[in-house]
């Protein structure tokens, strides 16, 4: 809550040193405090938002590289499946001229 103090010295330029004059302005200084304020919690309130959007745009960006990641360890994931499906066939066609083989040098 320090750079209040900036904002405030601003608005006074407007009352004219005439300590009757509250009602001429039409705002009252309660009034330009709460307008201060309201303008304080807008900027703040705006800051935020545009701090939010950043991190969102962020968080955004680093989605989108896992995604990308994730979907290149896909593809090896599918590549490797796929080498070991062939692994497996030839394997499979190892063991049975093993098995056809040995049954041939059986007596």
């Amino acid at each position: 809550g320090r750079e209040g103090g900036r904002k405030h010295a601003r608005g006074h330029g407007h009352s004219r040193g005439s300590p009757r004059g509250k009602h001429q302005s039409g705002a009252t200084p309660a009034q330009h405090a709460i307008n201060q304020a309201q303008a304080r919690v807008e900027a703040e309130g705006q800051a935020r938002l545009d701090q939010a959007a950043a991190e969102l745009h962020g968080a955004q960006e680093q989605l989108d590289a896992r995604t990308k990641s994730l979907h290149a360890a896909r593809v090896e994931l599918a590549d490797k499946e796929r080498s070991v499906e062939a692994a497996k066939a030839q394997l499979t066609t190892l063991i049975g001229m093993t098995k056809d083989l040995l049954q041939m040098l059986r007596p």
